[in-house]
C-alpha cells in the first residue's frame, strides 16, 4: 500500500494530501495561491503509530531511480523530496522497516568479569588476570605474601582458561590435587568447569572463586 503524504501551506494552513509524485508537481497552494514550501511529510492519518515494541526503529527509503538507500526515522524520511544521491524525485517510494540480521535480537554473551580467589576467613584475594590463552596460578605467581610463603601450596597449582560464557575451565597441575566445587581433581591434567561463585580447595586452604 502506497503511503499518503501532505504539504501544508505556510500562509493559510491548507493541507494538500496525495502521493509523493502528485505533491511534487504542486508549486502553489490550492487554497490561497501562495508558494508552497518544499518539504512534505507522512499524512497524519497514514503515519505509523509508535508502539512500545517498535518505537524508534529505523526505516529505509530506496530511490526507484538509482537504488540509493536513505535510512532514518519515519519523520526524517517523510520530509525527503528528492534523492540525496541522484537528485531525482522519490516518486512511488515508501519507507520500510530496516531488516535485522537473524539472531540480532539475542543478548550478547556476558563478558567475563575480573575474578579473584578469596581465602575464606582471611583478607587475602588473588586476582586471576585475563589472558589470551591459559593462565597459571600457584605459589610462584601468588601476589599475597601469605600464599607465596605457603609451602603446602604447589609451585604451579592449576591452570585456568576463560570461556565465552563467563565461566572458567580449571586444569589441575598439582600432584596433591585441587578440589573445585567439591569435585576432586587428583590427577595432573584433570579438568573441571566452574561458574563463579564456587569453592576451590587446595593445600588444605579453602577459597571462594568469585567476581570482584
Amino acid at each position: 500500500m502506497m503511503s499518503e503524504f501532505e504539504r501544508v501551506c505556510n500562509v493559510c494552513g491548507h493541507a494538500h494530501v496525495g502521493s509523493r509524485a502528485e505533491l511534487a508537481r504542486l508549486t502553489v497552494c490550492e487554497g490561497c495561491g501562495s508558494q508552497l514550501p518544499q518539504g512534505m511529510r507522512v499524512h497524519a492519518a497514514a503515519a505509523p503509530v509508535a508502539t512500545e515494541e517498535g518505537a524508534g526503529e529505523p526505516q529505509v527509503l530506496v530511490c526507484p531511480h538509482c537504488g540509493h538507500r536513505h535510512e532514518g526515522t519515519a519523520e526524517r524520511l517523510s520530509s525527503l523530496w528528492y534523492c540525496e544521491e541522484c537528485a531525482e524525485p522519490l516518486e512511488g517510494a515508501s519507507p520500510e522497516a530496516v531488516a535485522r540480521p537473524a539472531g540480532s535480537e539475542a543478548p550478547a554473551p556476558e563478558s567475563p568479569a575480573t575474578l579473584c580467589l578469596r581465602l575464606v576467613g582471611a583478607d587475602v584475594c588473588e586476582e586471576l588476570p585475563r589472558t589470551a590463552g591459559e593462565g597459571v596460578f600457584g605459589r610462584l605467581t601468588a601476589a599475597s605474601p601469605t600464599l607465596a610463603s605457603a609451602r603446602t601450596l604447589s609451585r604451579r597449582q592449576f591452570a585456568y582458561r576463560y570461556l565465552d560464557d563467563g565461566s572458567l575451565e580449571i586444569r589441575n597441575l598439582s600432584q596433591f590435587g585441587t578440589r573445585v566445587a567439591g569435585e576432586l581433581l587428583s590427577g595432573e591434567g584433570e579438568v573441571a568447569t566452574a561458574r563463579p561463585p564456587v569453592t576451590v580447595e587446595m593445600a588444605g586452604l579453602v577459597f571462594s572463586l568469585e567476581r570482584m
